[in-house]
């Protein structure tokens, strides 16, 4: 888009000239622009991408795996289409790194020692966002490492990160609210803070502009940031395990299923046209979906769209944002590319000019740079900067903890292990849990096998079985096994005909005495039907009401005899 306006610069006297050499890059650009699909594996330390092909669904497009050779364990991922980068958050060690998608490996470490759970780019102020699993801070730098900022210190786990750079929002997921933040961390604010639970999937839409969220364990909302309006599109039929990466995409929902170890879809049209896939293809191979950590989809939007300019100026497409040029004056012919300055504000205020108590960083030890009107603190060489963002302390050194990350406050420096991981042996290391070798098994004891991985685990099925709805259990694979004992396979379940159960119909039921030997059972009395006990037990019980009603008439009877022969003695005369 940077050539548009140099050749529209060299060619002033020719306007029928700039507009098709104008028109002709356009339309090349669009030819060759085109949506892409990321998905993150973190059992195979791997990140598979795609040109999006319309009209297919994300899990049938032709993925490749991206060429990093120094990627380790990555967890979330985001994407700078401008210089092609591709910017992840990875355990061991603990960074955010960065290379170039189809280039010559040269991974690069953007942040190192922090542990992102989720991840933004900003295409407009080319910045990172983060939010640190361990420290609970929202952190943003520049791409290219510099200019670190800390947003806020949030008090409970985010999710869902996103960005609308346009109009320079953050969104998220926080606890049982949606929060709306500026990118400067200012202004936070909960936009939907009812009737919500469990809300661990969150993401924005750039195609619409909404936001979209699962509530409770399938409900999904939508909310529209222009009108303020908030609405359940759908519900989610088939079972979910645990999901925290969403994605929507042409009227299709998509969710990540890290339990049940795939991609779930749903149309939002069509509600009831939904699958689940457990494999997708890269390189021409099946590549299992268990590893499944994160999934983006990056739009190639036109920023012009929504005609940002105003009257007698033309709104140009660059890179990410656009520039309002002067329109071109019919009369002569000539036009200009600078662009319209609209803005009427000095420039930011220093505060790292200011003294004394004013003075934003550590009084002795701290280093104030201004980040357009910003204060960012740093440390002189032997110290650390504290979480307060302020304080300067003496250096500890624990910041090569392994699967684990360095956390830094007031009390001093605390090496503290990735879920999945226990302290080990070493004062800075932390070893794996083995969830397989746990008392209770963790996975399907007959079927299931348990696979340990770094920090985690999953479970797989033998053959002829799949795992359920929790990620746990295991039942039949309708497409490779069939139900016993004639027995029918629907939506991979097993129905039994009478006197058969089990996964797979089996267990045949055995007419058998009870299992406690002291207790005698009548087997005829056992075998008899079961109306035919019903009514005896009824005739017993008339039987007995009824000698009741006769011997108690009886008693009255004679009562009442004796009562008149004691009434003709009284009525005797005395001799």
């Amino acid at each position: 888009m940077f050539f548009v306006c140099n050749c529209v610069s060299m060619i002033k006297g020719d306007t029928k000239m700039a507009t098709l050499v104008f028109l002709v890059f356009l339309c090349f650009c669009s030819a060759y622009a085109v949506d892409k699909i990321f998905f993150v594996d973190q059992i195979n330390y791997g990140i598979y991408y795609s040109d999006i092909r319309p009209g297919e669904l994300l899990t049938n497009q032709f993925y490749t795996r991206a060429l990093f050779e120094h990627i380790r364990r990555p967890g979330v991922m985001t994407y700078d289409p401008m210089t092609n980068m591709v910017i992840w958050g990875q355990r061991d060690p603990h960074k955010i790194g960065g290379d170039i998608l189809d280039g010559e490996p040269s991974t690069v470490t953007i942040v190192p020692g922090v542990k992102p759970f989720c991840i933004a780019f900003n295409e407009v102020d080319r910045r990172i966002y983060w939010f640190g699993e361990v420290s609970g801070l929202l952190n943003s730098i520049r791409v290219d490492g510099t200019g670190k900022i800390r947003l806020a210190t949030l008090a409970a786990q985010i999710y869902g990160l996103s960005v609308d750079g346009a109009n320079g929002f953050l969104y998220f997921a926080e606890g049982d609210r949606i929060v709306r933040m500026k990118v400067d961390g200012s202004e936070s604010t909960a936009i939907v803070d009812t009737n919500l639970a469990n809300v661990t999937a969150f993401t924005r839409n750039p195609q619409d502009g909404r936001l979209y969220w699962i509530n409770g364990f399938g409900s999904i909302e939508t909310y529209d940031t222009t009108t303020n309006v908030r609405s359940t599109l759908a519900n989610i039929s088939t079972p979910i395990g645990h999901v925290e990466h969403i994605v929507v995409y042409n009227g299709t929902f998509y969710w990540a299923d890290s339990t049940r170890g795939g991609i779930g879809h749903i149309e939002l049209g069509n509600p009831t046209n939904v699958g689940f896939e457990q494999n997708i293809v890269v390189s021409g191979t099946q590549q299992s979906l268990a590893g499944i950590m994160d999934m983006k989809v990056f739009i190639d939007v036109d920023p012009c769209v929504s005609s940002p300019c105003g009257e007698g100026t033309v709104c140009v497409s660059t890179m990410f944002a656009y520039e309002c040029q002067a329109a071109t004056t019919p009369a002569t012919g000539n036009s200009t590319t600078e662009v319209t300055d609209t803005s009427t504000m000095g420039p930011p205020a220093n505060p790292c000019e200011a003294e004394g108590d004013a003075y934003p960083c550590h009084e002795l030890y701290g280093v104030c740079e201004n980040i357009d009107g910003t204060p960012l603190c740093s440390c002189y060489d032997g110290y650390d900067l504290a979480n307060d963002g302020v304080t300067c302390m003496a250096h500890l050194n624990c910041s090569h903890c392994e699967n684990g990350e360095c956390v830094i406050s007031d009390a001093g420096a605390k090496c503290v292990c990735d879920s999945g991981y226990m302290q080990g042996t070493g004062e800075h290391t932390c070893e794996d849990i083995n969830e397989c070798e746990s008392e209770s098994s963790v996975c399907d004891v007959e079927y299931g096998e348990c696979k340990n991985t770094a920090g985690a685990y999953y479970c797989s099925c033998i053959t002829g079985f799949v795992t359920g709805g929790n990620g746990l259990t295991c039942q039949v694979d309708c497409s490779q096994n069939s139900c016993q004992n004639g027995g029918t396979c629907v939506d991979n379940l097993c129905y039994c005909l009478d006197d058969f159960e089990g996964l797979s119909c089996e267990i045949e039921y055995m007419d058998t005495a009870t299992d406690d030997p002291e207790e005698t059972t009548n087997f005829a009395d056992h075998d008899e039907p079961i109306e035919w006990k019903i009514a005896r037990k009824v005739i017993i019980i008339i039987t007995v009401v009824t000698l009741l009603i006769v011997i108690l008439s009886i008693v009255i009877v004679v009562i009442c005899c004796r009562c008149k022969n004691d009434d003709k003695v009284k009525g005797k005369p005395n001799a």
